[in-house]
């Protein structure tokens, strides 16, 4: 995980549009809508979708927003805060407040590697570990302040 935003990335999601075609329509994949079809969308599908994100499309996976991988993301593939004129007015304060309640968690504990925990370092343009980071998170003695 290179920032702070690829955790909360990974963690979003949301609900299903329900509109209704006025005209006939083709897609661009040559799929023909006629007039007064129900339209369903649902970006909690489409961020799960196989075909879309790999077979870890179901897996909590951070590192999918990596270097290794955040070039095959297209535009409008990921929107949990969708995009364009409709865009979520919340979207940067739900990036900032989860970076605020990272940064609190690291100011209020020591953060220690689990003993015996192997990573499996891999340098790219950051070094990460290919199997995460296995911690323990011990409570700050605060009594001297931070």
């Amino acid at each position: 995980m290179t920032d702070n935003n690829s955790g909360v990335s990974t963690l979003t999601s949301f609900f299903p549009a329900n509109r209704q075609s006025v005209e006939e329509d083709v897609l661009p994949n040559g799929y023909y809508i006629p007039p007064g079809s129900q339209m369903i969308y649902s970006a909690y599908s489409t961020h799960r979708l196989p075909e879309l994100w790999g077979e870890d499309a179901l897996e909590f996976n951070p590192d999918r927003w990596g270097s290794e991988r955040v070039g095959s993301i297209k535009q409008f593939m990921f929107v949990p805060f969708h995009a364009g004129p409709r865009i979520c007015l919340g979207q940067n304060l739900a990036y900032t407040t989860a970076q605020l309640a990272l940064t609190r968690i690291i100011q209020l504990y020591d953060i220690k590697a689990v003993p015996g925990f192997q990573p499996q370092q891999f340098s790219d343009t950051v070094m990460f570990s290919r199997n995460g980071v296995e911690v323990i998170l011990e409570r700050k003695d605060l009594s001297q302040g931070l």
